[in-house]
């Protein structure tokens, strides 16, 4: 009873102490003091892929960067100085961001026949992220704001390279224009002509209602954010953050899988090896151990509210879709920070250079034409003018149908 009552005492102490994103961390921290080499067993166990030491990125490109307010490549250059100045970040020098198929921007793998490290690639620090609660209703808009605040600030943003990327270089103030579309063949963006084509088959129609009930939408939600930005304004916000956030992840979410995983296995293995070892064993140790089996626990109460984040992964949402990519996006607890890890599928020859991929999620052709402007294996015409954006749609449009009988 009395290993009960300091067990539960303990708990309850370090539950009330703790914020909700680091009980289950800080717990840990006050367990190296008394149970030290267990503990160092499980930050073992938590550190099997060492640290990649940060990379400097090479851009393709030899844009300047004042750029064209629609070249493609704007805001490279600033982008890539940013993120490798940042504390945490880290980029194989084979990746790299590159003009792609239909005037589009995305990441190329340049490297010599190596094998596919099995350690992340790329690692984005928490401290250089967006995110808000996925199961928030308004979770777009929230992080439209944010983001908008951060691209008005320009280079006194903690995000302004970020920013660059986003407005391809174009500096941003209430009064000025809107930047440039990060997904400019979206359906939003289709004249009625070009629309015209969807209608031919019932998906297609459905596609287009879909496309309305959007808009209707975003104008009932503008209302929130009306004093702050511009509807044209916060339509490409909401563009942005509907094709790049990754959603339903997040540092809590993934902190509690590691803790779930291995601490009561960690105790068990540990307390056994000790008793064994000592048949008079100290009291503290065997308490220290049974907290430590009880993280999971513990995590379970902290955390369990949290049910994933949508976020703006910087880099990681340069590359771009493809559904059958074996692509892992993690977030680790001890460096704080996203992780991506790639297998073979996640690189395609794409003519004289390899692009790598990632995998959004599972998307319909409907919910990417939608939201990102394009249909899995269609290739389009490059240009931005008003000509080659209308070849563009008219190959989308054919495409989506044939596909969607």
């Amino acid at each position: 009873p009395s290993l009960c009552q300091h067990l539960n005492h303990t708990a309850a102490t370090c539950y009330s102490k703790l914020d909700k994103m680091k009980r289950s961390f800080q717990l840990f921290a006050a367990l190296m003091t008394v149970a030290p080499a267990a503990c160092r067993a499980w930050t073992s166990l938590l550190s099997s892929s060492h640290q990649l030491s940060v990379k400097t990125l090479t851009a393709l490109s030899s844009s300047p960067t004042t750029t064209d307010s629609h070249d493609v490549m704007g805001g490279v250059d600033e982008f890539e100085t940013w993120f490798t100045a940042e504390t945490g970040s880290s980029c194989l020098p084979s990746i790299q961001h590159a003009k792609c198929d239909g005037s589009l921007r995305g990441l190329a793998y340049i490297t010599s026949d190596e094998p596919l490290p099995t350690t992340p690639v790329l690692k984005v620090p928490e401290s250089i992220v967006l995110s808000t609660p996925y199961f928030d209703p308004d979770w777009d808009v929230k992080l439209s704001q944010k983001l908008w605040k951060e691209c008005l600030k320009g280079g006194k943003s903690r995000m302004h390279g970020y920013c660059s990327l986003l407005t391809l270089g174009n500096a941003v103030s209430p009064t000025s224009n809107v930047p440039p579309s990060t997904a400019p063949n979206a359906l939003r963006h289709w004249t009625e002509t070009q629309k015209a084509v969807l209608e031919r088959n019932f998906k297609g129609t459905k596609l287009l209602q879909a496309e309305q009930a959007q808009s209707l939408s975003w104008k009932n939600k503008y209302s929130s954010v009306q004093n702050e930005m511009t509807y044209p304004q916060f339509e490409w916000c909401m563009e942005v953050v509907h094709s790049r956030a990754f959603c339903g992840i997040g540092s809590g979410e993934n902190s509690f899988k590691f803790v779930a995983a291995g601490a009561p296995v960690l105790a068990g293995a540990a307390g056994f090896a000790y008793i064994q070892d000592n048949p008079f064993p100290d009291d503290r140790l065997l308490v220290a151990l049974a907290v430590l089996g009880a993280l999971p626990l513990l995590a379970s109460f902290v955390l369990e509210d949290d049910r994933g984040s949508a976020i703006l992964l910087p880099l990681v949402d340069s590359a771009n879709h493809l559904s059958t990519s074996d692509s892992r996006i993690e977030y680790n607890p001890l460096s704080k920070a996203f992780e991506l890890g790639i297998g073979p599928k996640c690189l395609v020859k794409d003519g004289q250079r390899t692009q790598l991929y990632v995998s959004y999620g599972e998307k319909t052709d409907a919910e990417l034409l939608l939201n990102y402007g394009f249909v899995p294996n269609v290739s389009l015409d490059d240009g931005t003018d008003e000509a080659a954006r209308d070849r563009q749609r008219t190959s989308l449009a054919k495409a989506f149908i044939e596909r969607n009988p």
